[in-house]
């Protein structure tokens, strides 16, 4: 088993405002491991633009299968083709999950919610520069790399269709609503094959969220006649 991504430059980064799994963020800017004059991490010496919160570790993991010499003629036959028909799942797996972000991008797009639309290319083209080192240290690979192109490539054009329909709208009734949103959801994690790691990871990462925000938190003791000031009253007012 191999663990991608071990360096942590700085561990339990409490930055706020930070996208996570995104690279490019401006914000880390301001995290403690960065020259705030140069940008350079003093931990690993790379640019902060390489640099991201990873709320997970990615590990790649394999599998041998042993193959009875007995049956070896018809065994090999059988997975060979049980080898082709996982592949045909895969990619069809792989083009419902394309066109899934492709709507999610369109929808944060149209609700301002992220004003980039370029953080999944960014994130694959991250993975592709990883691949590229590994190829250079002689690193069987090359497949790897014309996969991620690929899935790039194939990412933009629908991206660019979903514009150019919405662009061509008088309004934004093609956007996908919030119900749509969790509609898209469930189909990922109904997959079969990949829809219960996209599940976990989903939660795993809701779940880190959850614990990042409470380790922000801050608890401040107020006075006791605080209630009675006009802020307060204000807020009172407003939680009614």
């Amino acid at each position: 088993m191999k663990v991608d991504y071990t360096v942590q430059c700085h561990r339990h980064c409490y930055l706020q405002g930070v996208e996570q799994e995104v690279i490019k963020n401006p914000i880390l800017k301001r995290c403690r491991a960065m020259d705030k004059i140069t940008g350079i991490c003093k931990r690993c010496h790379c640019q902060w633009d390489t640099h991201m919160h990873v709320t997970y570790e990615f590990k790649k993991q394999l599998t041998y299968l042993e193959v009875d010499d007995k049956q070896s003629s018809i065994s090999s036959k059988r997975i060979l083709e049980r080898i082709d028909e996982r592949i045909c799942h895969l990619q069809q797996e792989e083009e419902i999950i394309r066109h899934i972000c492709a709507k999610l991008t369109l929808f944060l797009r149209v609700n301002s919610i992220n004003p980039t639309n370029e953080d999944i290319i960014e994130y694959i083209n991250h993975f592709i520069q990883e691949e590229k080192e590994k190829q250079n240290a002689g690193d069987n690979n090359e497949q790897i790399i014309i996969g991620l192109q690929n899935l790039i490539k194939d990412y933009q054009d629908e991206i660019n269709l979903l514009k150019s329909n919405l662009d061509n709208q008088a309004n934004t009734n093609d956007a996908p609503t919030i119900e749509e949103i969790f509609f898209f959801k469930c189909q990922l994690f109904e997959l079969p094959i990949t829809g219960k790691y996209i599940k976990a990871q989903v939660e795993s990462l809701n779940l880190n969220q959850m614990n990042m925000i409470e380790q922000r938190e801050q608890y401040v003791d107020l006075p006791s006649d605080a209630k009675f000031s006009e802020t307060m009253k204000a807020l009172e007012e407003v939680l009614a």
